[in-house]
């Protein structure tokens, strides 16, 4: 409950506005990065890339959620796909959508954990 309350707050205060700054200044470097010769990307797939990003958060699973994006997106995005599931993953801790589901490996190094996702 405590948590709850101090956590909120930074969240909100802090957390949320300074992100919001980076992706400012990220969206300004993509923006020099086009006019060098990138093309432009539609919004639509900065959407498709949350949406597989949030998916790959909940569910831990970074290939099946690899594969669902080629399959309802296509292939051309592959590799921003893959670099926001793999993100995701390794942001999204030990919790997942599936109460059976177990994790072996730690995320951040080679050991064995054996953690199970509703624990």
């Amino acid at each position: 409950m405590v948590g709850g309350l101090c956590f909120s707050p930074l969240v909100t205060l802090y957390i949320t506005p300074v992100y919001y700054a980076y992706m400012e200044d990220f969206s300004r470097w993509l923006t020099r990065r086009r006019k060098r010769g990138w093309g432009p990307r539609p919004p639509a797939f900065a959407a498709a890339i949350g949406l597989v990003s949030v998916f790959c958060g909940a569910v831990n699973c970074p290939i099946a959620s690899v594969i669902l994006s080629i399959e309802l997106f296509g292939s051309g995005g592959l590799v921003y796909f893959a670099a926001a599931c793999a993100l995701s993953y390794l942001l999204s801790g030990y919790c997942g959508l599936y109460s059976s589901q177990t994790i072996l490996y730690s995320k951040l190094k080679a050991e064995f954990i054996n953690v199970h996702t509703h624990e």
